[in-house]
Parts: C-alpha cells; structure tokens; sequence
C-alpha cells in the first residue's frame, strides 16, 4: 500500500473490466474511455503495491493478489449499491445537486425560464447549469443530465435518452422590417428577401417549407444577409430590422409575444427538431435528473402545446456518449441545407 487508501470508484471499474472480459467491453457499457480505465487500473495497481491483472495480447487473467481483492471489491460494490437506494428511496422529497449540460440556445431559451419554478418546486435541490457549445463527455465530466436539440434520431450507447418535446421552428421579422419591405405571401418571396440563416457559412442555403403536415416540403433557395451558429445573435439581429429568420418557437415565442417580432409566412411550417434527455444509467443522480426531465416536458408542453410533446412518457432509450457534445448544427438541421461549393 501507498499509505492514500483506495479509491472506491477504482475498484468498482475493476469489477466492470472482470465482469465484462476487456476494457473495451467496460468501456462499452460504463460509457467510460477505455484509455480512462486503462489509467485508473494503473493508479488502483500503484495504490496496492501489485499488478492486479496479468495481461496478453489476446486476454487477461486476475493475478493472486487480484484473485484476493476481487471478493472485497465485489462486497464493497454491493454496499455502496445498497447505501444508495437507501438514501435515495428514502422519500418524496429531492436533495442534492443536479449537474446540467446544455447548449447555449437551450440553457438561455429553454432552461432559464423554466428553473425557477422548479427550484420553487423542490427548494432543497440546486441545480449546476453549464451552457457549452463545445464537445462534453457526460460521462467523463460527471454531468447528470445532457439537454439537447436534435434533427434526426440519436445513435446507440450507454446513455438513457428521453425524447421530452417536438419543437415547431418559425419564420419571424420584426414589424419595422415588414411594414418597410412587405410581408412575404408566399414561399418563393423568400429567395429575395433578407435573410438570416442559423447555421454555418456556405456557399448557398435553402429551406425546406411545408403548408401543413403531411404536405410536400418547397426548398426555397436563400441569399442570406447574415449567417450565424448563434441563435441569440439571429434573434437579436431580427428584432432590429435586419430581415427575417427562422428559429424554434421556444425563443421567438416570448419576442411575438411582446410585440418585437411578427410570424412571416404563417400557415407554412419549418420541420421541427426534438429536445431530449440524455444521463448515464447511474442510481445517484436518477431521482433528480428523471424530476428535472418530467418538469421540462411539461413545461415544453405548456409552452409549445400539444406538438411540443412526443413519447415524452415513452421508455428511455440508449443513445452515444459521443452526441453529448451540444452539437448546435444539429438544431439546425431539419431547417438549413448548406450547400458547399461543387455540391455534396
């Protein structure tokens, strides 16, 4: 021994790569990077004095100092397990910090409107908000709960999804900009109008409007004014008269509202995008990110109506750790083609 102990979240990863036959297999279902594990096997083997698996190319085995700490490892799991569920079945009232990762779009739109009523709602949970638009390892950071906006159906992994609304997007400019340009009548008065476009810059841009479900979408092609990955940048350029832009109803609905901006083409419908759930299969942050994911959803609903809720009861389903990270193309991509120069 090194005289610092054991780290216990070590030995539980020892279990998983017993249990599971490789790292690559722990990694799999802990949604932990093999290189992680590799690295804090290394640091529990330094903190007992020995190796604890004896490694081939093709296979490991428990050495006898791991063959004797594996039943210790096993019993220390299953109370931790047990010291869990009794803290966290110990009620109906929710305690503790909730750690939250989101999109930047999300966590000003979407999240801030809606977390006070759920502090009020549960004023002995604190809620940790990190608004990124980088890459987030949910895992590996030790976030509870992911909230992301997406356009198509997220891929399978470890991570428990929940898809907790169907968001409508718009079209919307300001009044000053309508009564000095006209109001747009139909889709095609959008290819010489000013525009401004959520995503990426290109080389041309199009999108894709339909005159009620099930209707055959038009792609209008665009000469955006202005393109920008920063939905509040759009927003804010919109409200001064800069043209007219398409965004989800959760952040122009407040603005139309208020009188600061006007629906363009109403009748006509941008495809949606989905808003869901993501957290890691773990006991201790279930309660709270499952209370969390139920006020969101019916907050989406309240907001959006009847169409900002789709199988927001429904089971999770497993999604990657890798589409974590916000990814905020992806809230655009049901609504801009970017075309890059040759085509693709």
């Amino acid at each position: 021994m090194n005289g610092r102990g054991l780290d216990l979240n070590d030995v539980c990863l020892l279990i998983k790569v017993i249990e599971h036959g490789s790292y690559t297999s722990a990694s799999r279902v802990t949604g932990i990077p093999k290189s992680t594990i590799s690295q804090r096997i290394a640091a529990l083997e330094r903190a007992v004095g020995t190796g604890l698996l004896r490694r081939t190319s093709r296979s490991f085995s428990l050495t006898e100092a791991g063959a004797l700490l594996l039943p210790h490892a096993q019993a220390i799991e299953r109370l931790a397990r047990e010291a869990e569920l009794a803290i966290f079945d110990r009620g109906d009232e929710l305690t503790g910090t909730l750690r939250i990762t989101a999109s930047l779009a999300l966590s000003q739109f979407a999240l801030a409107p809606i977390l006070p009523g759920f502090l009020k709602k549960h004023d002995k949970v604190t809620v940790r908000l990190e608004p990124s638009n980088r890459f987030v390892d949910i895992v590996g950071e030790g976030f509870d709960l992911a909230v992301r906006a997406h356009s198509g159906p997220l891929k399978n992994s470890i991570l428990l999804q929940r898809v907790v609304a169907r968001t409508p997007w718009s079209l919307t400019a300001s009044p000053e900009w309508i009564a000095a340009n006209g109001a747009p009548t139909m889709p095609e008065d959008l290819a010489g109008a000013a525009t401004l476009v959520f995503g990426q810059y290109g080389e041309s841009a199009t999108w894709s409007l339909r005159e009620g479900a099930g209707a055959q979408p038009i792609l209008v092609p665009l000469g955006p004014r202005l393109v920008s990955a920063d939905m509040a940048t759009l927003l804010t350029a919109a409200i001064h008269g800069g043209g007219i832009t398409g965004l989800p109803d959760y952040i122009v609905a407040e603005p139309i509202r208020r009188g600061l901006l006007v629906p363009v083409l109403p009748g006509w419908m941008l495809p949606p995008s989905s808003i869901s759930t993501l957290s890691p299969p773990r006991p201790q942050s279930s309660r709270l990110a499952k209370a969390f994911s139920n006020f969101l959803a019916a907050e989406m609903r309240r907001t959006t109506g009847p169409s900002g809720d789709l199988h927001a009861d429904g089971p999770p389903q497993e999604v990657p750790a890798a589409v974590a990270a916000p990814a905020a193309a992806d809230e655009a991509g049901p609504v801009l083609t970017i075309i890059p120069k040759g085509g693709g």
